[in-house]
């Protein structure tokens, strides 16, 4: 899990890139450019919030399924 000094730090990353590439030099600003090229790949090329939410629910799903399977039965239990 994601805490929120790593949200700050991301949220500096972003606002130090936004102001390379306003600047007026042309290399930092091309540098900067090819940086937001980079990330707008993995955005696109990775999963989207919802397939990773999906993902991860299906794999909990799974384990507990797996983990009631193993698990003996209590001896009060009326289960078949």
């Amino acid at each position: 899990m994601t805490t929120a000094p790593d949200h700050w730090a991301r949220l500096r990353e972003v606002l130090a890139l936004i102001a390379r590439l306003d600047s007026a030099d042309p290399p930092t600003r091309r540098t900067a450019e090819d940086e937001l090229e980079e990330l707008r790949r993995g955005i696109d090329d990775g999963p989207s919030p919802g397939e990773v939410f999906g993902r991860r629910v299906a794999q909990i799903l799974r384990d507990e399924a797996d983990r009631l399977r193993v698990s003996p039965r209590s001896p009060g239990s009326t289960d078949g």
